[in-house]
């Protein structure tokens, strides 16, 4: 799980800080599906969240890319405006998803479901409240997204379930690599999952 400003749970069940700068970073990735998360500076009233331990500014996560390479879709997740949700297909108009109403639509053996979802989170520094989630179901993969506040802040919570031994990514190696995982982070300066665009290209 990925949350805050942010933190990664893994599968020994640590919460570990993330301190990596803006950007774009891996979650997830394999033959099925793809889901990048884009990281951006943490302001509220012009001020910044800081971390003094790692003298550098917090990032929140701002958008989420999927793409399921099988089917040639591109899913587009943003915070801004309490939520909107953009499906690219090839071959058709790209679909649009705002708070309004509630969707559901298949893709091969994936459905992706956008709706309320009014509940609260206990997290160790503080409570996320939850106003929608957009969720990405699977065979194998399962992909929570939730719109969340705390503090002020508007951002992603994201959690992955399920991720197989042949994913790779920042998610899929909390659930498969924790240990691994906890030391990487805990050094501050995380690069080893930036990448480049939202979604990768093929």
């Amino acid at each position: 799980m990925l949350v805050g400003d942010p933190h990664v749970r893994t599968a020994s069940g640590k919460w570990v800080d993330f301190y990596g700068e803006s950007g774009v970073y891996q979650l997830l990735a394999n033959d099925k599906l793809e889901v990048n998360a884009k990281m951006g500076y943490a302001v509220r009233e012009n001020h910044m969240i800081w971390h003094p331990k790692v003298m550098r500014p917090g990032t929140v996560v701002q958008e989420i890319g999927l793409r399921l390479p099988s089917e040639d879709v591109h899913i587009h997740f943003g915070v801004f405006g309490g939520g909107i949700v953009s499906i690219r297909e090839t071959g058709k108009p790209t679909v649009f998803w705002t708070t309004v109403t509630n969707e559901i639509i298949k893709f091969g053996e994936f459905e992706l479901r956008w709706e309320k979802y009014d509940s609260s989170l206990a997290m160790p520094w503080g409570t996320h409240e939850h106003a929608f989630i957009l969720s990405l179901k699977g065979e194998e993969e399962h992909v929570d997204m939730f719109v969340s506040e705390s503090g002020g802040y508007s951002f992603i919570d994201v959690e992955i379930k399920e991720a197989g031994a042949s994913s790779h990514g920042l998610l899929a190696d909390a659930s498969n690599a924790p240990y691994a995982l906890e030391d990487r982070l805990i050094s501050g300066g995380e690069v080893h999952y930036k990448v480049s665009e939202l979604t990768i290209s093929s």
